[in-house]
């Protein structure tokens, strides 16, 4: 359990709402709730700049690789009161489909108790995708993404809502309306009192829901998360790897890609001789990441070009838009020269074991070089 990515945001908030409970203003705080991202620090999840997010990685997914993590968010309130996965399409085509298939059966475990229990306003394959890595690190390494978006209660404060004030949110490729039945909402939610009390109601079904399925079938499911990992290894279809050359016009945006990679525990090889590949020639120290290992498929999805698909509901609409970012390609972001390298080559390698760091020389003004 990590309590909260951003525990000084989260004292903030409650210290605003117990000075101010009562006023029109109770539940929206003038300044910036995370120092330094302001909102979305759980976008994070591809350079890990933030302690929040690179201790998550470190010590939950690197070290624990759980079947599965319940991230519990709040969305607007205005729609459905809560989501539970399977996404709406697209998702990011280097998600294991071991992977795809195990957030799609808890998800709907916990929809099944929701319902059940006769929480309405539960949907699915709706309103979120399953797109970019930004916010979905743990995919890549065969653990389950599992998203809950309870409705927001503005906080602590109760919201009363009337049928006419519902409505869903535009955009994407699953779609529901708020007022009628539909198998991907089976019982919707008809207005009236919304409080904070029913969102942790909803949350803590959800989360049972979840831990009793998994607990059931250890066994199934661990063997579902060694598949997926396989399904990284064996790199059907993918390219070979990806070289950084020793040259580079930026060696200091090189070296802090090459240690988010670090971060992300993928593999990183350096050439111990100059070698060939893809038509290029290579010279001793540049980098090499080889797609076929465990996290390969995170490796190769922030480094490789996106194509997001185009995706329409019939031939006259327009494209579906993403929900989220479109794009994430690090070499191009940062001004990193690498070369995807599609057939195996052969090179000198040895594993890099140290952090990787930038390392130069200068000159000062008395004449002494230093590093």
């Amino acid at each position: 359990i990590s309590p909260s990515a951003n525990p000084d945001g989260q004292v903030k908030i409650k210290k605003w709402y117990d000075e101010h409970r009562g006023r029109p203003w109770e539940g929206r705080m003038p300044w910036l709730y995370h120092t330094y991202v302001g909102h979305d620090n759980n976008r994070d999840w591809v350079l890990l700049h933030f302690p929040e997010q690179r201790l998550t990685a470190q010590k939950i997914h690197n070290e624990w690789h759980p079947i599965y993590s319940h991230e519990m968010h709040q969305m607007g309130g205005s729609g459905a009161r809560i989501f539970v996965p399977p996404y709406q399409d697209p998702y990011d085509d280097n998600t294991a489909p071991q992977v795809m298939e195990t957030m799609a059966l808890v998800g709907t475990a916990m929809s099944h108790r929701l319902i059940s229990e006769g929480k309405a306003g539960v949907v699915k394959n709706a309103i979120f995708d399953l797109f970019t890595p930004a916010r979905a690190f743990q995919i890549y390494r065969g653990t389950a993404r599992i998203l809950s978006e309870t409705a927001s209660a503005n906080f602590a404060r109760k919201r009363t809502l009337q049928p006419d004030e519902l409505q869903a949110r535009r955009g994407g490729t699953g779609i529901y309306d708020p007022l009628k039945k539909s198998w991907n909402f089976p019982l919707p939610w008809r207005g009236g009192d919304w409080t904070f009390r029913m969102m942790v109601e909803y949350q803590l079904s959800a989360s049972l829901a979840a831990i009793n399925l998994v607990a059931g079938d250890p066994a199934g499911f661990n063997l579902a998360q060694y598949r997926a990992f396989k399904w990284a290894i064996d790199g059907t279809g993918w390219p070979y790897a990806f070289v950084f050359p020793a040259e580079q016009s930026d060696p200091s945006s090189a070296a802090r890609l090459l240690q988010a990679m670090q971060r992300g525990e993928i593999e990183i090889m350096r050439a111990d001789k100059s070698f060939s590949a893809a038509g290029h020639d290579f010279a001793a120290g540049s980098h090499v990441i080889l797609l076929r290992q465990p996290f390969g498929a995170w490796a190769k999805t922030v480094l490789e070009i996106q194509h997001y698909p185009d995706l329409r509901r019939n031939p006259d609409d327009p494209p579906v838009v993403p929900y989220d970012v479109t794009a994430q390609t690090l070499p191009l972001m940062m001004g990193v020269d690498a070369v995807q390298v599609e057939q195996p080559f052969q090179a000198d390698l040895s594993p890099v074991k140290e952090k990787i760091y930038l390392r130069q020389k200068m000159a000062s003004a008395n004449g002494n070089d230093f590093i």
